[in-house]
């Protein structure tokens, strides 16, 4: 079912005061979906007096540590079936609508009463599942300001004098999911409504500055040291550049994974350059794959390989040898151009 009305997000919140609520995202968790998960529980804890958790099946990235994390219930959905094994009365799902690409096994929808889907992507139809509850605004800048534009007017009613914590852990989660997905306002998606739901955080207490530090600016050396190995592979094919990050990289400078976050901000406006393209190497000869351009539809791209996203920013995943991934990208999207 598609929602059309924001207020039949709060109605459902209302509906499952008291009770069980999980919260999932999509794999690859990042500063949009994971941080608006943790804001959502701090808001179905503190105003709906629901049993929240948050059940993701990656470790939790080092980028978001400056969020109060810990002052929510994460945990892995086997550590769930085995601690707790309890039905949802409701699943939420953040930042995604395709059930087989959440950050857990899609057997967590079988264990949910009721679903609700709330996103910002290109929607991808024969993901739609008809017993569940979507609401998906493709303008939005982030999911976190789909979210804040059915509770505010709430959350508003409950500030007397000093904003309490769980609320501010909900306004830097909010304001993270901005800064993530605006590329901390330097992608055109920076809306009126974007700066309309920062104001509205200025009045909770919010500090711009800090969280930018804390997300943007937080980096050990190492970090850069590693952004330069994967910079010195970049190559260029008449409009379309590309670069590489693999596993040694990442090894040789004692990293995770989770350093593969928001690397396409350290090309962002190559001269000449239509399309950008990484390949980032995961286990098992994965291969991860990012699209950006401003010029052309990078969603149409990522669905001819199975993946979604946005007009402008889309990835997919592969399986095999880089170089044997990479003919087949760059001919692909030579193709379409």
């Amino acid at each position: 079912m598609i929602l059309n009305d924001i207020q039949a997000i709060e109605k459902i919140f209302e509906g499952i005061r008291g009770k069980r609520v999980g919260i999932v995202t999509h794999e690859f968790p990042d500063g949009d979906g994971l941080s608006v998960s943790i804001g959502l529980y701090q808001v179905l804890k503190a105003i709906y007096e629901a049993d929240p958790y948050i059940i993701m099946d990656s470790e939790y990235p080092s980028f978001l540590e400056f969020l109060e994390y810990k002052k929510c219930r994460i945990m892995s959905f086997a550590q769930y079936q085995s601690e707790v094994n309890s039905d949802f009365d409701l699943l939420v799902v953040l930042d995604c609508h395709e059930p087989d690409r959440i950050d857990c096994d899609p057997s967590i929808y079988k264990k949910s009463k009721q679903v609700l889907v709330i996103d910002h992507h290109e929607v991808i139809g024969e993901s739609l599942v008809n017993e569940y509850s979507y609401f998906v605004d493709r303008e939005a800048t982030s999911t976190g300001v789909i979210l804040h534009r059915a509770l505010f007017e709430l959350l508003k009613s409950k500030v007397e004098g000093v904003v309490p914590e769980w609320m501010e852990i909900y306004r830097d989660s909010i304001y993270t999911s901005i800064v993530n997905d605006t590329d901390n306002f330097a992608n055109s998606n920076s809306n009126r409504e974007t700066f309309t739901v920062i104001s509205d955080l200025m009045i909770l207490g919010l500090k711009p500055y800090l969280l930018v530090k804390q997300f943007i600016f937080n980096h050990p050396v190492e970090y850069f040291r590693f952004i330069g190995s994967t910079l010195s592979t970049i190559a260029k094919k008449d409009h379309i550049a590309y670069f590489v990050a693999t596993q040694k990289m990442l090894k040789d400078n004692g990293l995770k994974e989770d350093a593969y976050s928001k690397m396409m901000r350290w090309v962002k406006g190559a001269k000449d350059v239509w399309i950008m393209v990484s390949f980032q190497e995961y286990e098992n000869n994965l291969w991860r794959v990012s699209l950006r351009s401003e010029t052309h539809d990078m969603a149409e791209i990522a669905q001819h390989f199975e993946g979604g996203g946005h007009k402008k920013a889309s990835g997919f995943q592969l399986i095999g040898d880089i170089e044997t991934i990479k003919d087949q990208v760059l001919t692909y999207i030579e193709s379409v151009l």
